[in-house]
């Protein structure tokens, strides 16, 4: 998912979700639990036991991917707000010189999409795993 929003956009630069406030929910998203991720995995191979600080990112990773996959969805649809004038202009641009409009290649949004939404069905998973199987 990460190298997917790094290189996602077009000429392999990174991935657009249709707002800047969007794009860094998306990468703070994404960089944030790929860094947490391995933490939790590497105190499962010291030998630790779950805590409730890992309930508690367990619970906000299912909730922040399935939001972000929402948001790359509703965005891929066309259906994700309103255009704002410097993206109008752009757009008029960019058609009046015969070039694509698209800011990401075609099919990635899609792919953001229903990966972060599975990987926030694994946090959700994990919490309710977690919760019920308590060391």
């Amino acid at each position: 998912l990460l190298m997917v929003i790094r290189f996602g956009g077009k000429d392999g630069n990174p991935m657009f979700l249709g707002s800047v406030d969007a794009t860094f929910f998306g990468y703070g998203t994404v960089v944030g639990f790929s860094c947490v991720v391995p933490a939790v995995l590497v105190t499962y191979c010291v030998g630790g036991d779950p805590s409730h600080v890992e309930l508690l990112l367990n619970c906000l990773g299912g909730v922040m991917f399935c939001a972000l996959g929402s948001v790359a969805v509703l965005f891929d649809q066309g259906s994700l707000g309103d255009k704002k004038n410097m993206e109008k202009l752009l757009t008029s641009v960019l058609e009046n010189l015969g070039a694509s409009t698209s800011f990401n290649e075609g099919g990635t949004l899609l792919a953001v999409g229903i990966l972060s939404i599975l990987a926030g069905f694994v946090f959700l998973a994990d919490l309710g795993f977690i919760s019920s199987n308590p060391k």
